[in-house]
């Protein structure tokens, strides 16, 4: 677990981890949707994501570093670096990993709905250093998927994938962790870094930006502190007859 071992340590030490402060009144989140669950005949309504659902990058490290087998670490890695959900996670093959361009193409099949396929950028060399060698640690072939199991490679289902992501968050002292909650870790972690709303939109295959802001782009006092301390500053120039203003 060296290797592992190594690139959780860059990953915490390129940023000031920080728990997230709530950002808003929480409402009744689905696992798979991150949303409030429609009822019948009634227009669905969309809640920001809490903290309880939106881990903080220092605890998906804890869990990283808590995970037993290569299975459990490659969920926790391709759900937040690639803002995966569990049916993407399950049908993801090798040949949609682009190395060269560094993406990673989200089959139309792969989907829920089939609506929200598309490239998606890896955010890392870390990681595609990572995923490379997983790939050759286990000899996998093109046309082979990523999770597999058997002597015909089946993939793993998503069943098989949330216990996978609920075993080490259950080890590593989270015991309501599941794996869309890499999702939602990510895209916050996407906002309060500076990554425009619209990049959040299509990294995460949203329909549409309202979704995205309406989920993630509610910030309080302190994540808007976080921000400011971590961006870029501006400069202003003075007049050059300042003095005499």
């Amino acid at each position: 677990m060296t290797e592992q071992n190594a690139y959780i340590g860059e990953m915490s030490a390129s940023i000031q981890m920080a728990d997230k402060s709530s950002i808003g009144e929480a409402g009744t989140v689905s696992q798979e949707s991150g949303q409030e669950k429609p009822k019948p005949g009634k227009k669905r309504v969309v809640r920001p994501v809490d903290k309880v659902h939106a881990p903080s990058l220092e605890q998906v490290n804890i869990i990283l570093q808590r995970c037993a087998c290569d299975e459990e670490y490659m969920v926790v890695l391709l759900g937040w670096n690639l803002g995966l959900r569990s049916m993407e996670i399950s049908l993801l093959k090798v040949f949609d990993f682009d190395f060269r361009r560094g993406l990673v193409l989200i089959r139309r099949e792969a989907c829920k709905g089939g609506y929200s396929h598309g490239p998606v950028p890896l955010l890392s060399s870390s990681f595609a250093d990572e995923a490379a060698r997983y790939i050759e640690r286990k000899g996998l072939q093109e046309n082979d998927y990523v999770l597999n199991y058997g002597a015909s490679r089946k993939p793993y289902t998503t069943r098989h994938i949330r216990r996978l992501a609920k075993n080490a968050g259950l080890r590593a002292g989270f015991p309501g962790f599941h794996t869309h909650m890499l999702r939602h870790s990510v895209a916050r972690w996407l906002l309060e870094h500076n990554y425009n709303l619209n990049f959040v939109k299509r990294f995460l295959r949203h329909t549409n930006v309202r979704m995205t802001a309406d989920l993630y782009g509610d910030f309080d006092v302190d994540d808007m502190l976080r921000i400011v301390s971590v961006g870029a500053k501006p400069v202003l120039v003075q007049p050059s007859n300042y003095s005499n203003l």
